[in-house]
């Protein structure tokens, strides 16, 4: 009732979002593009079309896993079946409470600066880069970095809370912060206004050491069991998250060319991938679940890029490559390029053709298998 309570307000907010959406075409077309799909493969550096079919292989790769995972995890976590499970179901669906007492609110920040420091990176001897964590009354307690002068003034924001949900935030913006406070670039241009896929890339590289048997050995004192369990709850939600773009992307296509309906193939799209029943109340969104410029793309790419870089860390440094300051070496050596890179060219600088999906599904097979056959051990 009361998600389907702001369907009238969304009905008035849609009509502001469409001028929106206008709006961009129009300005598409003064630039000289005959499409708001032209005008994002120029900014994004990137074929629209030829990227589409890499998404749809990921949801065709992924979807036995993932269904088998939604079926395990709906009545584990919400005593829920698929019949009755809904969108509004998701946050509390991927919300670990029981493992937040492995991750201390008073922990966060020397747990950060440990893992680091494993890399040979000493955080608290980069004056250029600051962690402001005080607790005041107002602050908003989510992590975010803000690259004020790069690379010489770089901070990074929390208000600690604790969990799982607060380090890996806090983790993601250090990937940033790290990537901006180490940039070596002179170009302005090359400094702030490149290609987010690589520092997206960076920071989930950093968010994703919780879901390494490794780190969580070495960093709490989770028992082996729980850490089974809770490495299957990261999968499941980083599968969740990566197949509900996988949706917005195909859906943005068909919008951004201007189909038919397009509320109606928004609500197909992600009810499909993420496997929710639809009702009614799922078409009014079609237009505030969107990004300006096609930002699902460079998620997604972040996404396919990050399983790349680790592979290729774990190739030359071993498994746990997050304790090697060889690996802080190399990651240095990719950071110093600051936003120079597209996507495209970062990939073949750390020794891949293209983008691509193949070391996530990969990495997402190898770790619930592990987990799974642990677990029978």
């Amino acid at each position: 009732k009361l998600y389907s309570a702001q369907d009238n307000f969304l009905d008035s907010l849609n009509t502001l979002y469409l001028l929106i959406e206008e709006f961009y075409r129009e300005q598409a077309k003064e630039l000289g593009y005959i499409s708001y799909n032209l005008f994002a493969e120029d900014l994004k550096s990137i074929k629209l079309g030829a990227f589409q079919p890499v998404v749809q292989d990921f949801l065709d790769k992924t979807k036995e896993i993932y269904e088998k995972l939604l079926a395990e995890m709906l009545p584990k976590n919400l005593k829920l079946s698929k019949n009755n499970f809904y969108r509004f179901d998701l946050a509390p669906l991927i919300r670990n409470v029981q493992f937040d007492k492995y991750f201390p609110k008073d922990k966060l920040l020397s747990t950060l600066k440990a893992s680091y420091s494993d890399l040979g990176i000493d955080m608290d001897r980069q004056p250029n880069l600051k962690i402001d964590s005080e607790e005041r009354e107002k602050k908003n307690p989510r992590a975010v970095c803000f690259a004020v002068d790069v690379p010489q003034d770089v901070r990074l924001s929390i208000k600690p809370i604790g969990g799982s949900e607060d380090y890996a935030a806090l983790f993601h913006e250090t990937g940033h912060g790290e990537h901006f406070a180490n940039t070596q670039e002179k170009v302005w241009e090359f400094k702030y206004l490149g290609n987010n896929t690589v520092t997206e890339c960076f920071a989930f590289l950093s968010e994703h050491f919780l879901s390494n048997q490794g780190w969580l050995t070495k960093h709490t004192q989770m028992s082996k069991e729980d850490s089974q369990e809770f490495i299957k709850s990261q999968i499941f939600h980083r599968l969740l998250l990566v197949r509900r773009y996988c949706a917005k992307f195909l859906y943005e296509l068909e919008l951004h060319s201007q189909a038919k309906n397009p509320e109606k193939i928004y609500a197909e799209y992600l009810s499909r991938a993420v496997g929710y029943k639809k009702i009614p109340s799922e078409e009014k969104r079609y237009l505030i679940d969107l990004d300006a410029n096609y930002y699902v793309v460079d998620y997604l790419r972040a996404w396919f890029l990050e399983a790349q870089l680790k592979q290729k860390l774990t190739e030359k440094f071993g498994e746990n490559w997050f304790e090697r300051k060889e690996a802080g070496t190399y990651l240095k050596s990719l950071w110093a390029k600051g936003n120079k890179f597209t996507g495209e060219e970062l990939v073949k600088e750390i020794g891949y053709p293209v983008i691509s999906s193949e070391a996530l599904i990969n990495e997402i097979n190898e770790l619930l298998s592990s987990v799974q056959l642990t677990s029978k051990n």
